[in-house]
């Protein structure tokens, strides 16, 4: 079963914790088991839902909470 998450995703906070990381798209893609092109269209917005998967994923590998990646008005 797919999960997506109908919440609007704080793209410039993932862009700005991947910097933090010191990461690439393509880093961060092989961090969490995803490709380039995900991490791409999840921070340019180009997806309108994003699995809960891989938000989770994302979460993980910047050390936060998955609501930490969501814009503050979905929270």
């Amino acid at each position: 079963m797919v999960v997506m998450i109908p919440f609007h995703v704080d793209t410039t906070k993932i862009r700005m914790e991947r910097a933090r990381l010191n990461l690439d798209k393509k880093q961060l893609a092989e961090k969490i088991g995803e490709t380039r092109f995900v991490v791409g269209s999840i921070e340019n917005e180009k997806y309108k839902t994003v699995k809960l998967t891989v938000l989770e994923k994302l979460a993980e590998a910047f050390n936060l909470k998955v609501e930490d990646l969501l814009k503050k008005e979905e929270r």
